[in-house]
């Protein structure tokens, strides 16, 4: 399983495709909500990884962060990007540029609460 510092690079390199998508193709805007939430996921998953946590699936994601010491926000904004990215995933949605932004602001709570915690 990817060590803390494999899922921060993974959290940053997601972080600049959904940069570059959203500059240089602004029809794809579903996958750069996408994208973000994966580099939440990673900087969520080095987090977990640095307790000893290894979650198999999104489920046992939730079951850790829910039992985690972090804020209840977080986790509830963590959940909310989860069902938006699911949303321009399946939904056939054309997500609008407001919806690209609730994805930026999202992934920055995440990163203002989790980056202070890695090592």
């Amino acid at each position: 399983m990817p060590d803390p510092s494999a899922h921060k690079k993974q959290a940053q390199h997601n972080k600049d495709v959904a940069i570059n998508l959203e500059a240089n193709d602004p029809g794809a805007l579903d996958w750069a909500i996408t994208i973000r939430f994966y580099a939440a996921l990673h900087l969520v998953r080095a987090y977990l990884a640095q307790l000893g946590l290894q979650p198999k699936d999104h489920g046992e994601t939730f079951d850790y962060l829910t039992q985690s010491s972090l804020p209840e926000d977080l986790v509830a904004a963590y959940r909310r990007f989860y069902r938006l990215s699911r949303k321009a995933r399946y939904n056939c949605w054309s997500p609008s540029q407001s919806d690209v932004n609730t994805a930026r602001q999202l992934l920055s709570q995440v990163e203002r609460v989790i980056t202070p915690l890695l090592r």
